[in-house]
C-alpha cells in the first residue's frame, strides 16, 4: 500500500503512513473493516462507575482539605466574643513564694512563683517550639500563645487587615498600615510551663480564634545542666517572668505555670471539623486505592 503524499510503502489496511503519519482515506461503506480499525485505535478506554467515584471523591475531599486548612485559622472572621474577654488580667501578688525544684530532660530546675494569674484572652497565633528547637530548655514551655484581651477584642481590630501578626524566636510583633484604635498593652506573648501531660494535651488542642480562660501562676525561671548540652544549649538559663502589661521588647513575655485552662468559645468549629474530617478521608482513601492496587496485580 503506498502513501498518496510521500509515496513510501506500507502494509495493506494502515490508517497512518510509516514515515509521514498522513491519515489513508477508507472508503467505509467497501471495507468496514478497516473503519472498525481506525476507530479502535482512538476510542478511549471505558472507566468504571466505581472509578469515577474514585476520582469525583479525591478531588471534592481535595478541595473541602484546602478549604479546611486556610478557614480553620482565619481568627478576622470570629465575630461572638465571650464578655470575659473584655476584663484586664488579674494579678495578684504571692506572699509565701515556695520554689518548686525538679529535673527535666538533662536540666535541674527552679520555678519560684511570684503572683497569681488569670488570664482571659483571644489567640491569635501558636507557636510550638517543640518542632524545630534546638534547646531542650524550651521542653519546660513548648508552647507560646500571642493573645488579645479588652478594648482589642471588644472594637474587634483583629479584624482589620491593616493590623498583621508575627511570631518567633519566642517574641510575637505586631504592626498596622493605617490610623487603627489598638491598644499595645492590652496584647502579650505568653510562654506557658505545664507540668502534668493532661494539661498538655489540652493546650495542644487549641486552636487559632479560640477564646480560653487560664489560671496558674507567673514564675521566674532558673536551670542548670546536670549532663552534656549541646552545641547551642546553655549550661546555666535565667528567665524571669513580665510582671506588667505596660513593657515590650525581651523579657515583656509572661512565663505562666498553668493550673487550668478553658475553652470559653471554640473558634471555627465547622472548619475544623470539615479538615479534619477530609484530611483522614483522603488518607484512607489513599490507603484503599493502594489495597486495590496490589489486590489487582496479585490477582492478574
Amino acid at each position: 500500500m503506498k502513501c498518496p503524499k510521500c509515496q513510501a510503502e506500507n502494509q495493506d489496511g494502515a490508517v497512518f503512513c510509516s514515515l509521514c503519519l498522513t491519515s489513508f482515506e477508507v472508503d467505509h461503506k467497501t471495507d468496514p473493516s478497516k473503519f472498525y480499525l481506525k476507530s479502535a485505535r482512538f476510542k478511549k478506554p471505558n472507566q468504571s462507575p466505581l472509578s469515577r467515584i474514585n476520582k469525583l471523591a479525591f478531588v471534592v475531599l481535595m478541595a473541602l482539605l484546602v478549604y479546611g486548612f486556610f478557614a480553620k485559622d482565619n481568627y478576622r472572621q470570629v465575630e461572638d466574643i465571650h464578655p470575659d474577654l473584655y476584663q484586664q488580667p488579674v494579678q495578684t501578688e504571692i506572699t509565701n513564694q515556695i520554689t518548686r525544684r525538679f529535673e527535666k530532660d538533662g536540666y535541674a530546675y527552679q520555678l519560684t512563683p511570684i503572683y497569681d494569674y488569670e488570664l482571659n484572652a483571644f489567640i491569635i497565633s501558636t507557636r510550638d517550639y517543640r518542632r524545630f528547637s534546638l534547646k531542650r530548655t524550651d521542653n519546660l514551655y513548648p508552647l507560646d500563645l500571642c493573645v488579645l484581651w479588652g478594648d482589642n477584642v471588644k472594637a474587634k481590630v483583629y479584624q482589620s487587615k491593616a493590623l498583621t501578626f508575627a511570631q518567633d524566636r519566642r517574641q510575637s510583633s505586631w504592626r498596622w498600615s493605617k490610623d487603627l484604635d489598638f491598644n499595645n498593652n492590652e496584647v502579650a506573648n505568653v510562654h506557658l510551663v505545664v507540668e502534668n501531660d493532661a494539661l498538655q494535651n489540652q493546650l495542644d488542642m487549641l486552636q487559632v480564634g479560640d477564646q480560653i480562660k487560664l489560671k496558674g501562676q507567673l514564675v521566674n525561671v532558673k536551670a542548670k545542666s546536670i549532663g552534656k548540652t549541646g552545641s547551642y544549649e546553655p549550661s546555666d538559663v535565667q528567665l524571669n517572668s513580665s510582671t506588667t502589661r505596660e513593657d515590650s521588647g525581651p523579657g515583656a513575655c509572661e512565663i505562666i505555670s498553668v493550673k487550668s485552662i478553658e475553652v470559653l468559645r471554640k473558634a471555627h468549629f465547622s472548619a475544623n471539623s470539615l479538615f479534619t474530617f477530609s484530611y483522614f478521608s483522603l488518607v484512607l482513601l489513599s490507603l484503599g486505592n493502594i489495597a486495590m492496587f496490589f489486590l489487582t496485580t496479585f490477582r492478574g
